[in-house]
């Protein structure tokens, strides 16, 4: 048998020895770690049951009133606004108001 060989017997009965270790380790299902959590998970459910009790209702919020703005267009124009045209691409030029009373 060559020294690696023997080397790598040896290395996979050594993970063998740790891995069974590790299997047969004691488990936290002692009845004090269990008594602790039980406590600790009745201790939760209290504060939650609290908690929820004291949470506000719900509150309901009025409907925001919608104002419509005063139509700028003149009934039978078009409402797109002006139609002009710039390298084969269309644009429109909307009124932002009464040109006539602006100064």
């Amino acid at each position: 048998m060559t020294k690696q060989r023997l080397a790598g017997l040896i290395g996979l009965v050594l993970l063998a020895a740790v891995g069974v270790w590790w299997a047969e380790r004691e488990t936290p299902d002692d009845p004090t770690t269990v008594e602790q959590l039980q406590k600790r998970i009745a201790a939760l459910e209290k504060r939650l049951a609290e908690l929820e009790s004291a949470r506000p209702a719900a509150v309901q919020f009025a409907p925001q009133t919608v104002e419509l703005l005063p139509q700028t267009t003149e009934p039978g124009s078009d409402p797109r606004g002006e139609r002009r045209e710039i390298n084969g691409m269309s644009y429109y030029l909307l009124p932002l108001g009464d040109v006539a009373g602006v100064e």
